[in-house]
């Protein structure tokens, strides 16, 4: 099977960007908006994001993710801007990105969730999300000199891993509990 590298700047409007089964994905200084479900989705993918923006991605059953990872352990997002999707940052079953020098905000349910992975996420502002983190699973991730502030419900959660989906709420869950970790600053609330 060939592997096949993108390196692109590039703006696309309305069109998801997937990367799948070994392939790589070098994007800098592009700006993806105005999908419906995914802005970027890599899949057992590789890549890096640099200087981008990914912005209004959203439907109407609030399940859009500004960037997806499934079992995407070698991808880094650097100095990059996700704002206003539905779910910011979504990373599942062994993605363990680097998430370093971004800003996730404005997303209207949660600006990160991790669900089985162990990124690392490093000086990157979330703020202004309806939820901050979410940890579900087995998830241990390097949370380092990040702002996670002003998030209208709650900052940073754990939560068991019952098989939910993202963005779905029980009224059995356990209240949100604050960590730090590091010198992270969990800031309003």
């Amino acid at each position: 099977k060939q592997k096949t590298a993108y390196e692109l700047r590039l703006s696309l409007v309305g069109s998801e960007m997937c990367i799948r089964d070994s392939g790589r994905l070098d994007l800098t200084r592009s700006t993806i908006r105005g999908c419906s479900e995914r802005g970027i989705h890599f899949q057992r993918g590789r890549g890096r994001v640099y200087r981008s923006t990914v912005t209004m991605i959203g439907n109407y059953a609030g399940t859009a993710k500004g960037i997806q990872l499934v079992q995407s352990p070698d991808v880094l997002i650097d100095e990059t801007l996700v704002i206003g999707a539905q779910i910011g940052i979504n990373l599942e079953k062994g993605s363990n990105a680097t998430i370093r020098n971004s800003l996730i905000s404005l997303c209207r349910s949660y600006g990160i969730t991790i669900t089985s992975s162990s990124p690392e996420l490093t000086r990157n502002n979330i703020a202004q999300n309806e939820y901050g983190v979410l940890l579900r699973g087995r998830s241990n991730p390097k949370m380092r000199d990040n702002n996670i502030f002003d998030n209208a419900a709650w900052e940073l959660q754990l939560r068991d891993f019952r098989g939910e989906t993202p963005g779905e709420v029980h009224p059995d869950d356990e209240p949100a509990l604050p960590l730090v970790g590091g010198r992270d600053q969990l800031l309003g609330g």
